[in-house]
């Protein structure tokens, strides 16, 4: 807090300060709600119900980012006439695609089935909907997210996340008391989906002003939008795939080499150690890149050094206290049956020091138009995780091993785009 404290007297930027002040403040709120209703999950669900959660919302995600093409970003950036259709365009094309996919999907599940090509997978038809309507939801709440971050009003996510993670957290509760474990923890964050949205049609700004109905399906408006905004198909969607899919290939290793159990204790250590990106990196990360984009002509690259250094000492002495303490309060907090994450919980304390930083500063990307060398960046290290687990698992198959691979190649990769945008940051014109 003294390094908050700091930095904010001798940036007096008091819109930025209060925003952070608004989304911290809610950040505190989720983490209390977490602590409190994580225990009694642990001991209602099994680390088997955990696991097939993580696989869903891992295709959730790769789903999500082919559904709207990661255009949701732009709306950061987009000129205000062109706002309404560029949101109509974005919703127009989630809902086309996650339709075609959920049809595709469910042939493809049905004829599978039929000729017994599915043996041993837990896939179905109401798996295939569940997941293409998760990803369309995760659109519209993205749309809104960034408008309101467009807008400054910090303080309409700020209502709007606590509702969501409140709901998710209470249908979780709900399901599993009622016996209904095997989805349930799917069922509630679709739940906390949906409340997302609703909550924001109390807010005048989304009362439907910003949706063209009659461009929403229209061919033309689609592509002009994604014309205009190519850059984001081009550059960023390539990086949040490659992204997306080095945080969660782990899971699919693990669930194809091992167990669903053994993904369900690699996801509750994930779960704890995300806490503090949940608190901290999320509340710098819009604000970071909100001054970086109005301060992109004369911002001085000290600045971007002086905030990486005291984000990531702060980072530091998070992850070095779970380190220590992880043993005794997994024990006392989560019980016995989930003993075996421990050491999943030590091995990640390290990436996720760096990802804290990382996530915070990563806006710059994309503000100082850095997102092919993020991708490339992405690229390399993507390819050294596969080969390096693939290698790993062929000369010893072992859980933890493959843990430790996986912190030390993310670890890497987060050190080089701090480092490679701390250096192209100095060539940055002042005025």
């Amino acid at each position: 807090m003294v390094t908050l404290r700091s930095f904010f007297n001798r940036h007096t930027f008091s819109e930025y300060k209060s925003g952070f002040l608004y989304i911290f403040s809610s950040k505190v709120l989720l983490v209390i709600i977490v602590f409190l209703t994580t225990p009694i999950l642990a001991r209602i669900y099994n680390p088997e119900d955990y696991g097939l959660f993580a696989l869903m919302n891992s295709a959730v995600f790769t789903i999500s980012l082919f559904s709207n093409l990661s255009l949701p970003v732009c709306l950061l950036a987009i000129d205000d006439e062109k706002l309404v259709k560029t949101v109509s365009g974005i919703v127009g094309y989630a809902i086309i695609t996650n339709f075609l996919l959920a049809g595709f999907g469910c042939i493809a599940v049905l004829i599978g089935r039929h000729f017994g090509l599915l043996h041993g997978l837990i896939i179905d038809v109401q798996i295939v909907c569940m997941v293409c309507l998760s990803s369309l939801l995760v659109t519209i709440t993205q749309v809104l997210a960034n408008i309101n971050i467009r807008e400054k009003t910090f303080r309409n996510n700020v209502i709007v996340n606590l509702a969501d993670n409140i709901s998710i957290r209470l249908s979780s509760l709900s399901l599993g008391l009622i016996g209904f474990t095997k989805l349930g923890l799917f069922y509630a964050e679709l739940t906390g989906k949906v409340v997302n949205i609703l909550t924001q049609y109390y807010f005048k700004k989304f009362d439907g002003s910003l949706l063209d109905k009659k461009n929403l399906f229209s061919f033309a408006n689609i592509r002009s939008t994604i014309v205009e905004n190519k850059d984001y198909p081009i550059y960023n969607l390539p990086v949040s795939l490659i992204n997306t899919f080095s945080n969660q290939v782990v899971l699919w290793m693990l669930a194809f080499f091992f167990s669903r159990q053994s993904v369900g204790y690699f996801t509750m250590s994930l779960g704890l150690v995300n806490i503090p990106l949940l608190l901290f990196a999320n509340s710098f990360q819009p604000l970071v890149m909100r001054k970086l984009i109005d301060e992109s002509k004369n911002f001085p690259s000290q600045f971007f050094f002086s905030i990486s250094i005291k984000i990531f000492l702060l980072s530091f002495a998070i992850y070095f206290l779970l380190y220590l303490f992880s043993p005794a309060f997994i024990q006392l907090y989560l019980g016995e049956k989930w003993l075996n994450s421990i050491p999943f919980i030590q091995i990640l304390c390290i990436p996720f020091a760096f990802q804290l930083l990382g996530n915070s500063i990563g806006g710059a990307f994309i503000v100082f138009k850095k997102q092919k060398a993020n991708f490339v960046i992405k690229g390399i290290f993507l390819a050294i995780l596969l080969m390096a687990l693939v290698f790993q698992h062929q000369v010893y198959p072992d859980l933890k091993s493959m843990v430790i691979v996986y912190a030390v190649v993310v670890s890497l990769e987060e050190l080089t785009k701090i480092l490679f945008l701390g250096l192209s940051l100095q060539n940055v014109r002042r005025n």
